[in-house]
């Protein structure tokens, strides 16, 4: 699932947060387009393993555990950076209220997801969070002051019953994990409107460093009660996940620097492709008839809004 830019982002309305970042380093993002949609694929392949690397570790560890392995492998993957920044004195906080309100609701849509990770399919957890770009459209208007057209308003409603059909409450299939994965990706939305409130202050580099150095001491907190010593492996698992989830943010960067985030958008949903082949291979898990109809009807939806998005914002 994708969660943020310093988590798990693969949701189509990071990439032109992205795309942004690439500008602010004066790079143009359509010099290598195929070279951009080749790192683009592998960046979502790797967040589709990652993902099955967090379920596969929440088997062994709490996860809350898992969370603080992926803030402290994230935060020693950015430790050369941080002194290069510090160096540079560039990571003073221009606004450190909105700054700390980012990094704990997007540590709040992790913990979620790791929740759900343990109990849900990866196909339907990749479906679910891809609902996150339509809470973030909804939660524009009274955050932003946003106007959200009649086509935009009623691609969402349709995503959103794509959510209740994966989810099914009230039948047998339904699974009460499943509304931890919808809530996170809410809170993601929240999260990701904050960021673009945030867009003319901090730059994207004092974003990642803060939000994983945040994260990181708040679940630090939140380990303790239920910290399980890992042996050698699992310990080298834990961090290593952080690291390579890491990897992937870097990849989705590269990525619109060398193509538009107009090309290479799309392909964020072929995690679900991905996702459902891991989760076949590694776990025996195969999405019934009704996750894949709700999955088209929330990637349909999740398009569509990001087309209206790039209409309205040339």
């Amino acid at each position: 699932m994708a969660q943020d830019l310093a988590s798990s982002p693969t949701h189509p309305a990071l990439a032109p947060a992205a795309a942004a970042a690439a500008t602010v380093r004066g790079q143009r993002a359509s010099d290598r387009p195929a070279r951009g949609i080749a790192i683009m694929a592998l960046a979502v392949i790797c967040f589709a393993t990652n993902d099955a690397w967090t379920k596969h570790l929440t088997e062994s560890f709490p996860p809350l555990q898992v969370v603080w392995a992926r803030y402290v492998g994230h935060s020693l993957a950015l430790l050369p950076v941080v002194i290069l920044m510090v160096r540079r004195r560039r990571l003073l906080l221009a606004q450190p209220g909105l700054q700390i309100a980012r990094a704990l609701l997007m540590m709040i849509c992790t913990v979620c997801a790791t929740y759900a990770y343990a109990r849900l399919p990866l196909a339907e957890l990749t479906a679910l969070g891809f609902s996150g770009p339509l809470a973030a459209t909804v939660l524009a208007i009274p955050v932003l002051g946003e106007h959200i057209g009649i086509r935009r308003w009623t691609a969402v409603l349709l995503g959103f019953l794509g959510v209740l059909i994966v989810v099914r409450p009230g039948t047998a299939a339904f699974d009460p994990a499943a509304l931890l994965i919808v809530g996170g990706s809410c809170v993601w939305g929240l999260g990701f409107v904050v960021t673009r409130r945030m867009a003319t202050g901090d730059g994207p580099a004092s974003m990642l460093i803060w939000t994983a150095a945040i994260g990181l001491v708040a679940s630090s907190v939140l380990v303790v009660p239920v910290w399980q010593t890992p042996d050698p492996w699992g310990g080298a698992q834990l961090l290593a996940m952080g690291g390579f989830n890491l990897f992937g943010q870097f990849l989705l960067i590269r990525a619109v620097v060398h193509a538009p985030a107009s090309v290479v958008v799309p392909l964020t949903y072929t995690q679900l492709v991905w996702a459902t082949l891991i989760g076949l291979v590694a776990f025996g898990s195969t999405p019934d008839l009704w996750t894949i109809v709700g999955a088209a009807i929330i990637t349909a939806s999740g398009l569509y809004v990001w087309h209206r998005e790039r209409v309205r914002r040339p």
